[in-house]
């Protein structure tokens, strides 16, 4: 029933785990999202200016001997609509990983789904549905 633990702190972060992994065959993905994550700005209540770090060297060390990024709810939250800019604008203009692209952009629809669409009284069983699917 709690999806903040289940989605954002559960199935999200092993996925942009996974994306970024398989991104490591085309470009260094940990150190180019750090320095991408700078030029975004969050509101100040989000307390989220600070996100850049989880990309750091040493951060990745902990998040590949882990097998997911380890944050918070809400940092997953102000991360993956950076990561998903990121896909359209730098990875799918490559061909770079369309499965693992697919996987990632999947997972943000659920989170949208989850988190914002729930909020806004939008979701539908049926677009919950679809989201889930990677539809």
């Amino acid at each position: 029933h709690d999806y903040m633990h289940r989605v954002l702190q559960g199935t999200g972060p092993v996925v942009l785990y996974h994306f970024l992994e398989a991104m490591e065959a085309h470009i260094q993905p940990w150190a180019f999202l750090e320095g991408y994550f700078q030029y975004f700005h969050f509101p100040k209540a989000w307390k989220c200016n600070h996100v850049h770090s989880y990309f750091t060297k040493k951060k990745a060390t902990s998040h590949k001997n882990n097998q997911k990024i380890s944050c918070q709810a809400s940092e997953i939250l102000a991360m993956f609509p950076v990561v998903r800019h990121f896909v359209y604008t730098v990875v799918q203009p490559h061909s770079h990983c369309p499965a693992e692209c697919h996987a990632l952009l999947a997972m943000a629809m659920a989170i949208d789904q989850v988190h914002d669409g729930n909020q806004a009284g939008v979701t539908t069983r049926a677009s919950l549905l679809a989201a889930m699917e990677g539809h």
